[in-house]
């Protein structure tokens, strides 16, 4: 009888649980999800962006976005992807009442604050705590409000990316018809080489690429002609040059012995400038170029295939 009784009450214990889930179930799904104003993304013309060890600023200059103080040039599609969650922000689900925000990663210890304005006028302002289980949504708060909701899609890591990864990593943008003039400069050697198009005369056989029946051709300094295989892989690399990462701690003066240096002439010049690792172990070398005004590592693949290009380049002459 008293095990009987036992069943009983548990039973009803069980009960309760579940008409409370239910209410509380019932009672999030029929709140009304705040509307939240979509923003056109060219609007806005100013986002702070507000982390549990910094704050980043981003503000718009003409066309381009700079980052800090610095005013750092901003990785375009990063921004672009700031920009689309700012001015998207869409919330789908009332997630809790309970202010019981460190289990969101929405307290002040681990919450990101986000910021915008066109002008002076704040335009958006919200806080990003951890993705969702399912990693399609984030959990967020929006001012004058204490519940936490679900807002679509996981976005988290886009607003906590390190400085770093935030900026233009672009050290060269060119097309490669463009360039009409390469000279190298190693430890170990100097090439040279110019490209003849067709209705320009040879600086030594003064005659055109259109006479000599070819249409258009890469010489050395010998006025030798260069098999496009060996120029060509030198403009793939250096059209759309990325560094790694740059050096915060260190500017342009600091180094002065690069051991591969090479400029491009055509519309406009080029030069790339290579220095030895910093450390022995290393797999990244410190560089400079004349289209940025940092300094910074290009990964030891990079190092490596021009300077592979340039010995298969003097190996030609």
């Amino acid at each position: 009888m008293k095990i009987k009784k036992e069943y009983i009450f548990l039973f009803g214990i069980i009960a309760a649980l579940i008409l409370y889930l239910v209410v509380q179930r019932q009672t999030l799904t029929h709140v009304t999800i705040p509307e939240v104003p979509q923003i056109v993304s060219t609007e806005i013309t100013k986002i702070e962006i507000q982390r549990p060890k910094n704050t980043i600023i981003l503000t718009k200059n003409g066309k381009n976005w700079e980052i800090g103080p610095n005013k750092y040039k901003a990785d375009t599609n990063t921004v672009n992807q700031i920009l689309d969650i700012i001015g998207s922000l869409s919330l789908t689900v009332l997630v809790s009442k309970s202010k019981n925000y460190e289990r969101y990663d929405l307290n002040s210890g681990t919450k990101i604050s986000v910021k915008a304005w066109t002008g002076e006028t704040l335009r958006r302002e919200f806080n990003i705590g951890k993705p969702v289980p399912s990693y399609r949504h984030t959990f967020v708060t929006i001012p004058d409000n204490e519940n936490v909701y679900h807002a679509l899609n996981n976005f988290r890591y886009t607003f906590e990316k390190p400085l770093d990864d935030m900026r233009d990593k672009t050290i060269f943008s060119f097309d490669k018809k463009d360039i009409d003039h390469i000279d190298i400069k190693s430890d170990q050697m100097t090439v040279s080489f110019h490209r003849q198009s067709p209705g320009k005369k040879d600086e030594k056989n003064q005659k055109t690429a259109a006479e000599t029946g070819t249409p258009e051709q890469w010489f050395n300094a010998e006025g030798q002609i260069v098999n496009p295989s060996i120029i060509n892989p030198m403009l793939n690399t250096l059209s759309n040059l990325q560094c790694a990462t740059y050096i915060a701690d260190r500017t342009k003066d600091d180094f002065k012995e690069p051991i591969y240096t090479i400029t491009l002439n055509g519309k406009k010049t080029y030069s790339l400038s290579i220095f030895n690792k910093i450390k022995p172990e290393d797999d990244k070398n410190p560089a400079v170029s004349s289209q940025n005004e940092y300094v910074f590592m290009l990964p030891k693949l990079v190092t490596e295939k021009l300077i592979k290009n340039t010995d298969n380049a003097n190996k030609s002459n």
